[in-house]
């Protein structure tokens, strides 16, 4: 580990430099940066020389910790136009399952009406055929009466 001394010459060389690369990872807990920070500034605020060298020490600490500030409310737009996308994404889903389930609906009490005249109309043609088929047995009975009555004079008179 270098000293502090080292390290606010570093510092102070490049203040706007964090000590690590500018990509966009995932960030570290807020936890641990907190404490990271915290730590860093007491090692700053130890490592000042009595010789005057406090307001420059101050000044970069000021100047980090707008850089830091900066650099998490980036994040924080990222992530915040992240979960916007996202809630949008769900939204339109939402909207796309409804109209499947409302299509589907439709669709459903189209059949169940198909199904209820199919049904009707079966039940009238069954009671249709029905009456035909009592009237035809009628018929059939009444002419084999009279076909009966009618062989039987036939059958009287040849036999006188």
């Amino acid at each position: 580990m270098e000293s502090a001394e080292g390290q606010l010459q570093k510092r102070k060389a490049d203040p706007f430099s964090l000590g690590k690369s500018h990509s966009r990872s995932k960030p570290e807990s807020h936890q641990s940066k907190k404490s990271k920070s915290s730590t860093s500034k007491t090692d700053n605020l130890n490592s000042v020389s009595p010789h005057g060298n406090e307001n420059a020490a101050n000044g970069y600490l000021h100047d980090l910790n707008i850089v830091l500030v900066t650099q998490l409310q980036e994040e924080v737009e990222s992530l915040k136009k992240t979960v916007a996308a996202k809630d949008k994404e769900l939204i339109e889903k939402e909207r796309k399952m409804t109209e499947f389930k409302t299509l589907k609906m439709e669709t459903d009490k189209a059949h169940r009406e198909k199904i209820s005249s199919m049904q009707a109309m079966y039940t009238n043609t069954i009671e249709s055929l029905q009456q035909k088929n009592t009237e035809y047995l009628k018929q059939i009975a009444a002419l084999s009466k009279a076909n009966k009555r009618g062989s039987s004079t036939v059958t009287s008179s040849n036999g006188i």
